[in-house]
């Protein structure tokens, strides 16, 4: 393992590389404000991060911040002679391959700019969350897990990101050995509520070719839970597992994943959005400035970095709403203007293909994130 830790606090972890372990990247569990920045965890055999430490006994407290972060093929070996992940194993055959999982656990949890990307299970689980805190992602990036992309149970906010649920990514890849495609139905975004959450959705760009794009469940609801989406691009792909059969918008899944019991109705409130090539697309897409059209991405959409930049004829253009509460600067950083765009990339002339990298140098940054990050009062740097 490359770093190990529990009841630790105050913790900064900065300009690291935890590569090649043949179990997990962290292991760590009890934590209390911790912050990660400038790190890449990358092609660590069983996990990037392992949040269960045991059974009741791993649960966090405080802000856990990942700032300027990479978090990729983990579920792979890492080729001692040139770097390059290898060897991509998943559950069927003993793996675990999360980027980020824990168990159950509290906390504040911040990603801001960071990349969790090509692992072999899902790409952050926080299915587990107990409640006692939030999560909040901001201009990041989810491509190329092989379970859900992201999964959240906590009031959750989520904006400038790009969610590219290309779950079937390890197939036929040369790097994979043995990896389940699409585990747990390969879903973009699965949600677990418990009594009046909210998932907050506002300018991201999302890809699916799982079962669902965006799924609700759980079984501690009272009818005030609800999903808002506002500026969004929902753009599904044919289901990896059933060629030919387009993915759900939405499902609420309930309590057994039936849509039963008392998560079975949790409102999806979706306006001023671009929807193309899903089940259950709204009739006629008529009211909420709703637009049921392909979103026009530059492309190419069948790489290890989709480029879902807009085209100059995207309908997507200049038909979000402006949202005061939302940061007003895209994935990139590009400032979004007057006249914002739908999706997690504002519309640029004569743009080059999304690149892993970019997530870290991106092409600009608010002020404070070009404010020094010269620790000043953890007790403990690695």
């Amino acid at each position: 393992v490359g770093v190990v830790a529990s009841d630790s606090t105050n913790v900064l972890l900065k300009n690291l590389k935890i590569h090649g372990f043949t179990t997990h990247g962290i292991q760590a569990g009890r934590l209390k404000d911790w912050t990660l920045e400038e790190t890449m965890i990358f092609s660590n055999s069983l996990s990037g991060w392992n949040g269960d430490i045991g059974a009741k006994k791993s649960s966090n407290t405080g802000t856990i911040t990942f700032r300027r972060v990479k978090i990729l093929y983990n579920g792979c070996g890492e080729n001692p002679s040139n770097g390059q992940p290898q060897k991509c194993f998943s559950q069927s055959l003993g793996g675990y391959g999360d980027g980020l999982g824990t168990h159950e656990t509290g906390g504040n949890w911040i990603f801001e700019n960071v990349d969790i990307s090509h692992n072999t299970s899902d790409g952050l689980d926080l299915l587990y969350h107990n409640g006692q805190g939030k999560i909040t992602i901001k201009k990041s990036r989810f491509e190329g897990n092989a379970g859900n992309a992201v999964k959240v149970a906590t009031t959750t906010w989520i904006e400038n990101s790009l969610l590219i649920g290309n779950c079937g990514y390890f197939s036929k890849n040369p790097v994979a050995h043995g990896v389940d495609p699409c585990r747990a139905g390969g879903n973009t975004l699965a949600a677990k509520f418990r009594q009046g959450m909210t998932v907050s959705l506002f300018n991201n760009t999302f890809l699916g070719e799982g079962d669902v794009i965006v799924e609700s469940s759980g079984k501690e609801c009272d009818g005030k839970e609800k999903i808002i989406s506002r500026n969004n691009i929902f753009w599904g792909r044919d289901e990896f597992l059933s060629r030919g059969d387009a993915p759900a918008l939405y499902y609420a899944s309930g309590r057994s994943g039936e849509g039963d019991g008392p998560c079975n109705d949790v409102t999806f409130d979706n306006a001023h959005s671009v929807i193309f090539h899903v089940k259950e697309i709204p009739a006629g897409c008529r009211g909420d400035h709703l637009i049921c059209k392909n979103p026009l991405f530059v492309g190419p959409l069948s790489t290890d970095a989709y480029n879902v930049h807009l085209s100059p004829k995207s309908p997507a253009k200049k038909t979000g709403k402006i949202l005061s509460e939302v940061e007003p600067v895209d994935y990139l950083g590009n400032p979004r203007g007057k006249d914002w765009d739908v999706g997690g990339l504002e519309f640029q002339e004569d743009v080059p293909a999304l690149q892993p990298s970019e997530i870290l140098t991106p092409a600009s940054g608010t002020p404070e994130e070009k404010k020094s990050t010269k620790p000043t009062s953890s007790d403990f740097i690695i």
